[in-house]
């Protein structure tokens, strides 16, 4: 059963709401929070919700809901929190986006059935790995919910998909919307002198609540900038505009692991992805750069099939000068792939990226992950503490590998992405 914390002002708004819901998603087991008593703090137990609903207005004109996230999501363990509006306000839900929020819902008298979607793929673990953290839903299966065209209850409501207003940058054209998620949008543009396609990565730049995104954002250009491998993503160009900052680099069509994953990949060719994977691994940990955020979404193709390492965004480096950019040590990256030390809000290193690598591996050679779970916290107490699973028949000579990405203390994995080749070498 589902847990969901319903945070909404007024209380007759929000007993609706919650009867709605449970109307059309029985097993939901829904809390409602008062907000009179303000925010609660770090000791509220968040951890037990799969997703928090929460609306933009909370009858307080000089807190709002936006003041509400800001604060919460810094928590450690804190679920996904989908903000509601009762307007369409469209740059007021893409805000709420750009602070953290995983979705937005403005609730309308139209239509039920995206409402009721929205809230089963946030509920759906499937999803913590989506390229664009969950920021753009899939509402296509209109068949899920046939039986709702006969059922009338007092309010209906409107799952509402931001549209984009494309910023005019000198020098591209912009072509096509890909995704948008945290604070950042990105977009696929033709660079107008040579008329090759780019992808721009664009962090926009209004209010103080922006800072650490932007922090974050040039972080990853100045990584990038640092690495010339075949196996990550190369970067062309930074700039600044007057309300937002972009990063131009090189688009690769040929989709995300993901896809391959769910067509089904030869366990040679999963070796030869785990090759080139901790190839390019290699070149950013002797820069003393870690990803921390590796996941089959974050691993694109080229057409001539070789693939590279993308989004830096949360990467940091591990010399004794720099900061680290994590926010009141809050957990970065996504759940299923998070090494146990990453989990548990302990410093990382190089060998963090390496269990990361062991989950992508396994899922590639098996068409599932090593752990599961149906609750963002479940599952980081499983990848501390359950059992490394073994692979079965011909696929059991990749579990020497297996064994030594994903041990739960560093110091018996892999200690390094050569020592990972020199293992690669000796399973072939």
């Amino acid at each position: 059963m589902n847990k969901i914390l319903l945070i909404d002002y007024p209380q007759q708004r929000r007993q609706d709401f919650a009867r709605f819901l449970s109307g059309f998603m029985p097993d939901l087991d829904i809390t409602q929070l008062d907000t009179a008593s303000g925010i609660p703090s770090e000791d509220f137990p968040w951890s037990e919700y799969d997703l928090i609903l929460m609306n933009y207005d909370l009858g307080n004109k000089e807190v709002t809901g936006f003041d509400w996230l800001q604060t919460i999501r810094m928590y450690p363990f804190t679920p996904p929190v989908s903000i509601l509006f009762d307007d369409k306000d469209v740059h007021a839900a893409q805000h709420a986006l750009r602070m953290g929020a995983v979705s937005y819902i403005i609730r309308t008298d139209n239509d039920k059935h995206n409402l009721i979607m929205s809230i089963t793929e946030l509920l759906n673990p499937h999803d913590l790995d989506s390229p664009a953290d969950q920021a753009v839903l899939d509402l296509t299966d209109e068949n899920m919910f046939e039986d709702f065209e006969n059922t009338k209850p007092e309010h209906t409501f409107e799952c509402y998909a931001g549209k984009n207003i494309y910023p005019i940058i000198p020098g591209y054209e912009i072509t096509e919307f890909i995704a948008e998620g945290g604070m950042a949008e990105v977009l696929l543009a033709r660079n107008e002198q040579d008329g090759n396609r780019v992808i721009l990565k664009i962090m926009h730049l209004t209010g103080d609540e922006y800072k650490e995104g932007l922090k974050r954002f040039i972080n990853e250009y100045n990584l990038l900038s640092n690495i010339d491998h075949p196996h990550i993503i190369k970067i062309y160009e930074r700039a600044f505009a007057a309300d937002f900052a972009y990063i131009a680099m090189e688009y690769l069509p040929e989709g995300d692991l993901n896809k391959r994953i769910k067509k089904g990949i030869a366990p040679d060719t999963a070796l030869e992805y785990l090759r080139q994977m901790a190839s390019g691994l290699q070149a950013a940990h002797e820069l003393n750069i870690i990803h921390r955020d590796l996941k089959p979404g974050n691993i694109l193709f080229r057409e001539d099939g070789t693939l590279t390492i993308s989004d830096f965004g949360v990467a940091k480096t591990i010399s004794g000068d720099s900061r680290d950019i994590t926010v009141d040590n809050m957990v970065v990256g996504t759940p299923y792939y998070l090494s146990p030390e990453q989990g548990a809000g302990l410093t990382v290193d190089n060998r963090s990226d390496l269990y990361s690598l062991g989950v992508i591996f396994y899922q590639m050679l098996t068409g599932k992950r090593p752990y599961t779970a149906s609750s963002i916290s479940q599952l980081l107490y499983a990848h501390m503490n359950n059992p490394i699973p073994m692979l079965r028949g011909e696929l059991n000579k990749y579990q020497p590998l297996i064994e030594g990405l994903l041990a739960k203390e560093p110091d018996e994995r892999f200690q390094s992405a050569g020592d990972l080749l020199l293992g690669i070498d000796w399973v072939k």
